[in-house]
C-alpha cells in the first residue's frame, strides 16, 4: 500500500503539533486524529491508558512507517521504469 505525500505531509504537520501541546488532553486528541486519518495497516491498537512517552514513541513509529513504505514505493516504481 503506497502512502501519499500529502498524508506524509498532514500527519507530519499533526505531529508537530502534538510534540509542542503541553496539555495531555488535547494531545491525546491530536493522536487519535492522526491515528484515524492513517491507512488501516498502519493505524495503531491504542492502550487504554496514554502516556505522553507513549505518543511520541508511537508518533516517531507512525512517521517512520510511512516514509520506508513510500521510499519502498517509489523503489518500486523507478525499478519498473527502467525496463521500459
Amino acid at each position: 500500500m503506497k502512502v501519499n505525500t500529502h498524508l506524509i505531509k498532514v500527519v507530519s504537520k499533526l505531529a508537530q503539533k502534538c510534540d509542542y501541546e503541553s496539555d495531555i488532553d488535547r494531545k491525546i486528541s491530536i493522536f487519535y486524529k492522526i491515528n484515524s486519518l492513517l491507512p488501516k495497516k498502519f493505524q495503531l491498537n491504542i492502550p487504554s491508558l496514554l502516556t505522553d512517552d507513549y505518543i511520541d514513541t508511537a508518533l516517531f513509529r507512525i512517521y517512520q512507517n510511512m516514509r520506508e513504505n513510500t521510499e519502498a514505493s517509489n523503489m518500486k516504481y523507478n525499478n519498473s521504469r527502467l525496463g521500459d
